[in-house]
């Protein structure tokens, strides 16, 4: 009898730990890499410079994939004011890799990207858009190069 009671209380734990840890929501994180090349941000001649590059995170796309440049990065706060959850900068050079863990607002549904080029134009490969799969592990790799990039699949 003892060894029944002792049986159903590890079953009745099991099971309860099992229905709780279901309950649980998984947070959306990001793990993105970014690799530069040698010729990173080539401006006029041979110069080359840092790139800057501004992480958003968005509730939804929208509006940063129809404003241009300037409307972006000049005033993000006011021209994304809905879908801006929180923005970051940061600073890379050539022949670099690195790697950023984010871990989103619960409200996040997108990532975007602007890379400030020096030598950037009209039509120029400056913004990068990703929809995140919520409550989950998104892996993103990027590569930069002279003054364009490319995701890596």
């Amino acid at each position: 009898m003892k060894q029944i009671k002792k049986t159903l209380n590890i079953i009745i734990t099991g099971l309860s730990l099992i229905a709780f840890s279901g309950c649980i929501s998984q947070q959306t994180k990001v793990e993105m890499v970014i690799k530069t090349g040698s010729s990173l941000n080539k401006g006029f001649g041979e110069d080359l410079a840092p790139l800057m590059i501004d992480f958003y995170e968005l509730k939804d796309a929208d509006r940063f994939s129809k404003l241009d440049y300037w409307a972006i990065t000049d005033n993000p706060q006011q021209n994304l004011s809905n879908s801006l959850v929180s923005q970051a900068k940061h600073i890379i050079l050539p022949d670099e890799k690195h790697t950023y863990k984010i871990l989103l607002d619960d409200n996040s549904k997108v990532l975007g990207l602007v890379l400030n080029f020096k030598n950037a134009n009209k039509n120029s490969n400056w913004r990068y858009i990703r929809n995140i799969k919520q409550n989950s592990h998104n892996y993103i790799e990027i590569f930069i190069e002279n003054n364009d990039f490319k995701e890596i699949k």
